[in-house]
């Protein structure tokens, strides 16, 4: 067990991880989730202070050049 923080992409970091492992028979079974919720208004104003808000509407944080974020809510899950 162990917690995985990477911003925005924790979700789909610790999904990408568990497949992974579960390739490498590693593990067996794995219990996979993450959520990352914009509800303070206040958030999105301190993340705009030193996080460029994406001028393409898209954001691709894993690309060798990222192009941004888009403030959003996700979650992701696997069991």
């Amino acid at each position: 067990s162990f917690t995985c923080c990477s911003e925005e992409t924790s979700a789909g970091t610790a999904v990408q991880l568990a497949v992974r492992a579960l390739r490498l028979g590693e593990i067996d079974r794995a219990v996979v989730g993450g959520v990352d919720l914009t509800g303070d208004p206040r958030q999105l104003l301190a993340s705009a202070e030193y996080r460029p808000a994406s001028d393409t509407g898209t954001a691709n944080p894993l690309a060798a050049a990222p192009t941004g974020v888009v403030p959003t809510d996700g979650a992701a899950a696997l069991v």
